[in-house]
C-alpha cells in the first residue's frame, strides 16, 4: 500500500545543490583545508625567505584551489550528459512511492530500495535526500507530494529509517 507519493521534474538548482553538497562536498572541504594550510605554510616560507618552497607551495595552492573550484563544475556537466544519454535528451518525471519499499521510477529506469538501506537523511529547504550510500541518494522535492505532505513524510521516514542519521 502506497502511503506517500512524490512527483517532480528535476530542475537545475536541485542538481547543482546535490552535486555541490553531496557528490563534491568532501573535495570542497579537503580543498579548503589544504588551501588554509598551504596559505599558512606560504606565509611561513615568506618570513624565512625560502624562495624555492614559496614557489612549490604557491603552485600547490593554485592546484588545490583549481581542483576545489572545478570539480563541481565538471561533475555537474558529466551528470547532465549522463542523464541526457539515458533519457534520449528528454526531461522525464521522477516518481517516488513509499509503501513497503521505496520505489523510484525515472523515465524507463526503476529502482526499489528497502528502508533499512537508508544511511543518512538530508533535510534542506530546496530538497530532501535519502542517502543509500556515500555518493547515491534519492532526491525528494518538498513541493512534489501528490499523496501525503512533507511534514507527515518527515515523521514517516524517521519511524521507518531508525538507523539513518539526520543531517541539516
Amino acid at each position: 500500500m502506497v502511503e506517500f507519493e512524490n512527483r517532480y521534474y528535476e530542475d537545475e538548482k536541485m542538481t547543482e545543490v546535490y552535486v555541490r553538497r553531496i557528490l563534491c562536498g568532501r573535495v570542497r572541504r579537503y580543498g579548503l583545508a589544504c588551501t588554509v594550510l598551504g596559505t599558512v605554510m606560504l606565509a611561513a616560507y615568506m618570513v624565512e625567505q625560502n624562495y624555492i618552497w614559496i614557489g612549490i607551495d604557491a603552485a600547490a595552492l593554485i592546484v588545490s584551489v583549481a581542483v576545489m573550484l572545478l570539480t563541481p563544475v565538471y561533475t555537474l556537466r558529466q551528470m547532465r550528459e549522463h542523464e541526457r544519454r539515458i533519457h534520449n535528451g528528454k526531461q522525464v518525471e521522477t516518481v517516488i512511492t513509499f509503501g513497503d519499499k521505496i520505489q523510484v521510477v525515472e523515465g524507463s529506469l526503476a529502482l526499489a530500495v528497502e528502508y533499512s538501506q537508508i544511511m543518512k537523511v538530508y533535510d534542506w529547504e530546496k530538497m530532501y535526500v535519502l542517502m543509500i550510500s556515500r555518493q547515491n541518494g534519492i532526491i525528494i522535492h518538498p513541493d512534489g507530494f501528490v499523496k501525503g505532505s512533507l511534514d507527515e513524510f518527515r515523521g514517516f521516514i524517521k519511524d521507518k529509517c531508525v538507523n539513518a542519521k539526520v543531517a541539516l
